[in-house]
């Protein structure tokens, strides 16, 4: 059983253009979110394997300095089908998990680096 947390910094007008771990986001700039916010916007991912109760989980958050809220990212979870490929089967905003009864299987997530699939 294996997690990993990835922590990003990266600028807001970074997100504003582009990708962000792998989900395509779109985060307002911290001075146009509320007052009090500011700074660099950051980047919070995690995956990995639940074991009570077994499910994979994906999450993404951004943050920024000052703020009481933080932006909720859309994340997916995907299983490797034999002879069919890549099926997405969970998607959310923040945190989305998946039941993983059906034995060992590979996974992936919109957060999990290249080449570093897992089993559940």
């Amino acid at each position: 059983m294996r997690s990993k947390v990835v922590a990003r910094i990266a600028t807001a007008a970074v997100l504003m253009g582009g990708v962000a771990a792998g989900a395509a986001a779109t985060a307002p700039s911290a001075s146009a979110l509320a007052p009090g916010c500011y700074g660099n916007a950051m980047l919070y991912t995690n995956y990995g394997v639940l074991t009570s109760p077994l499910e994979v989980y994906a999450q993404s958050y951004t943050y920024w300095n000052g703020c009481t809220f933080e932006f909720k990212n859309i994340v997916t979870i995907s299983k490797y089908v034999t002879g069919t490929g890549w099926e997405e089967v969970a998607e959310g905003e923040g945190v989305v998990t998946y039941s993983c009864t059906a034995g060992p299987t590979l996974y992936t997530t919109n957060v999990t680096p290249a080449g570093e699939d897992f089993t559940c």
